[in-house]
């Protein structure tokens, strides 16, 4: 899937580089980013991994999705007000391009906090 058909997922304020890369999976740990993948970036309560996204890049991200513009990122750059907040809807897009389509919602984790996952399936037909 090329980037540019995943950005009208997700909220940006500004591109810096080339969205018709290949994009080929999602990551948010820079440890298990592979060849091709988009990576996202965001400040959190305990850890901003924007400091991790040069060892994305070196393991094969080909694009971020960050929340302030890095100088030197030899990847292509989707500045966003809300990094963590573009991670569902980037994957829901991701994920149905790839064949799946949304089978149930869940209201909360296994702990019973408030917490929306989306259960997918692969589409009948559709063969990966």
């Amino acid at each position: 899937m090329k980037l540019n058909e995943l950005l009208n997922s997700v909220n940006y304020d500004k591109i810096n580089g080339n969205t018709e890369v290949e994009i080929s999976g999602l990551c948010t740990d820079s440890r298990l980013v592979k060849r091709g993948d988009l990576f996202f970036a965001y400040k959190g309560g305990k850890h901003d991994s924007h400091g991790d996204i040069s060892e994305a890049i070196n393991g094969g991200a080909v694009a971020v999705i960050c929340e302030r513009p890095i100088e030197g990122c030899a990847a292509v750059q989707i500045i966003t007000r809300d990094g963590r907040g573009q991670i569902a809807p980037a994957a829901r897009a991701f994920y149905e391009r790839m064949g799946f389509r949304v089978a149930g919602r869940s209201g909360s984790d296994a702990q019973g906090n408030d917490f929306p996952i989306l259960h997918m399936r692969l589409a009948a037909g559709e063969e990966r």
